[in-house]
């Protein structure tokens, strides 16, 4: 089944059945009769075809299902705006926010433009806010859309997460984890510790996406990724993100073999100083520490006329012209052994780096997860012992 699949309001009746223990309790809590309230954790089982809740003796007891379900169920209620939020309004707003348009989101998901509109201004009336706003012929969330659509995001995440735990419980492994993949861990780090995952647990599904700090961190807030690796962030002041270092890189002076300065032993900062460099855009680490290099050596910084973060665009780039640039040698270890690349051996790079694992502060992994965090680690140190 889809995380979609679930009725918000079912789920708001399951947990009051759990923590209240009552069948009673919770339908005066809802405003239903106990019958109804039955038949809610009846349709659940049904849907999820699992025992949530024993009923045997007149004694009512969440089973090792429910118990997992609930935990998992709370988290995502907690993460929407009202209680009155439907799944259906959670499927438009979501559809609405990446088709740009009414018609365009109707159709994805199999309505009337009037209908999806209908359900999002139902949505707006009952949080009293205003999540759209129209711009030509479509229409752009507004801020406070943005902070609803984040919770309905949380809280699928949230329902995935516990549907993986209930399959788990069946003895059936399987799961999913998302993760950003900053430059640097994509280099030897995440890809050891996928590929010894994927031999152990082949339905588990790792969902990769490559991008830079900035083009990652919000959509792990947002709950489509569950971790980042690559350089950690020591100017992150929110409370919301969790830094756990993995190892320390140790950057160096890479250029074109050929290089005037390749060859040459003692080559002194104020010598690198002198050529023009291809380097990240700022304020990423690497290029704020390179720069603080310059400026303890009390040097003018050199020219950076070209910016960027790709290991593949710098190799080119570098094999065509006369500039530097700074990599870990983990990244290149391909191009020098092909005699592409090579290190210039010059003062020590006082840019030493962590680089780490980031996830949102409220993140609870399923067991499988916790297991690829375990093997991301084990990899980590293995790179280390290596070096």
């Amino acid at each position: 089944m889809d995380v979609t699949d679930f009725n918000i309001r079912h789920l708001r009746v399951f947990t009051l059945v759990h923590d209240f223990q009552s069948f009673t309790r919770a339908a005066e809590a809802m405003h239903l009769t106990q019958p109804a309230v039955s038949q809610v954790i009846s349709r659940l089982e049904r849907l999820l075809a699992c025992k949530l809740i024993d009923r045997a003796g007149g004694h009512v007891q969440a089973t090792a299902y429910g118990t997992a379900l609930a935990a998992r169920a709370r988290n995502a209620l907690q993460s929407l705006v009202d209680d009155r939020v439907t799944m259906a309004q959670i499927r438009a707003l979501r559809a609405l926010a990446n088709a740009g348009t009414y018609a365009s989101a109707a159709s994805q998901l199999g309505l009337s433009a009037p209908s999806l509109h209908r359900c999002v201004r139902e949505l707006g009336l009952s949080t009293g806010k205003a999540i759209v706003t129209k711009r030509g012929r479509g229409v752009v969330i507004s801020d406070d859309g943005r902070k609803i659509l984040r919770g309905f995001s949380l809280a699928l995440a949230e329902l995935g997460a516990g549907l993986s735990e209930l399959k788990a419980l069946d003895g059936r492994e399987i799961g999913r984890i998302t993760i950003g993949a900053m430059p640097l861990s994509r280099a030897r780090v995440l890809p050891c510790a996928v590929a010894t995952f994927h031999r152990e647990h082949r339905d588990f599904e790792i969902a990769v996406t490559e991008g830079s700090y900035g083009e990652l961190i919000e959509p792990m807030r947002d709950g489509d990724l569950d971790i980042l690796v690559g350089a950690m962030r020591y100017t992150i002041t929110d409370d919301d993100i969790i830094q756990t270092p993995l190892f320390e890189d140790q950057p160096a002076v890479f250029a074109r073999a050929g290089h005037p300065l390749a060859g040459r032993s003692n080559v002194t900062i104020a010598q690198l100083a002198d050529h023009a460099w291809v380097m990240p855009q700022r304020p990423t680490p690497l290029r704020m520490r390179w720069e603080a290099m310059f400026h303890k050596a009390g040097l003018a910084l050199p020219q950076v006329p070209v910016a960027s973060g790709s290991v593949l665009f710098i190799r080119e780039v570098l094999r065509q012209s006369e500039l530097l640039t700074v990599l870990s040698p983990h990244q290149v270890v391909t191009e020098r052994q092909a005699g592409m690349l090579v290190p210039i051996n010059g003062p020590a790079m006082q840019i030493n780096r962590n680089i780490g694992l980031m996830h949102r502060r409220n993140w609870q992994p399923t067991p499988l997860q916790k297991r690829f965090l375990e093997n991301l680690k084990t990899a980590a140190q293995a790179d280390i012992a290596e070096q």
